[in-house]
């Protein structure tokens, strides 16, 4: 839960799509207060929906975007990562993207995460991979993404001494400044995740 929570982050929204070949390199996108985007998470075995949830810019400012996450306010960067999602607060973030996109790109990040409402709390370390371009699809539409993959490690206070690995792979579509999907898998849970955008709405 603690992970999942974490993840909902890169966000998502409109504009007229370029060809596919031609959306690397992806600067960094402009948000404006009043966007939203809404989400849909869901068992990845079984396909049945877990949560709904809509996500909205409240207030830009050079240095950090306030958000709202469902009925919690929260915190992003610039460049999309979920600082405080409501719940979890972490002190760098899973930077799951780094502006601007370009092809082969790889970079690395650890984050120290702590769940309020659980108190429990841990590190995360990944290195991340920029995969190439894909059209993908999602209830919202049709997008050209970037697609990455981050691969690494959590540790828990829970679980003292255990290490689970993770495999996060994601699109980003520059046409709607977001994550349109992630899957989340590791091994140590039964309940692999997948996220998507259902639907979203810019601001003038």
């Amino acid at each position: 839960m603690f992970a999942r929570a974490i993840l909902t982050g890169a966000v998502a929204i409109s504009a007229a799509t370029a060809a596919l070949g031609d959306v690397l390199p992806v600067q960094r996108p402009v948000l404006k207060e009043g966007d939203q985007w809404t989400v849909a998470r869901q068992d990845a075995l079984t396909k049945a929906t877990l949560s709904k949830s809509t996500r909205a810019v409240k207030l830009v400012e050079s240095s950090k975007i306030a958000m709202s996450f469902g009925a919690r306010d929260g915190v992003i960067t610039p460049d999309l990562t979920i600082l405080d999602s409501g719940n979890v607060v972490n002190d760098v973030g899973y930077q799951l993207l780094r502006f601007p996109l370009e092809a082969e790109a790889s970079w690395e990040f650890k984050t120290n995460w702590q769940n309020r409402s659980s108190g429990n709390a841990g590190l995360s370390s990944f290195k991340v991979k920029v995969l190439g371009e894909e059209k993908k699809t999602t209830p919202a539409g049709a997008f050209d993404t970037v697609k990455l993959r981050a691969v690494g490690s959590m540790t828990s206070q829970r679980f003292p001494g255990k290490i689970w690995s993770v495999t996060l792979t994601y699109w980003y579509a520059p046409a709607v400044k977001a994550l349109v999907r992630y899957e989340w898998r590791d091994n140590f849970r039964d309940l692999d995740v997948d996220e998507e955008l259902i639907e979203f709405k810019l601001a003038d």
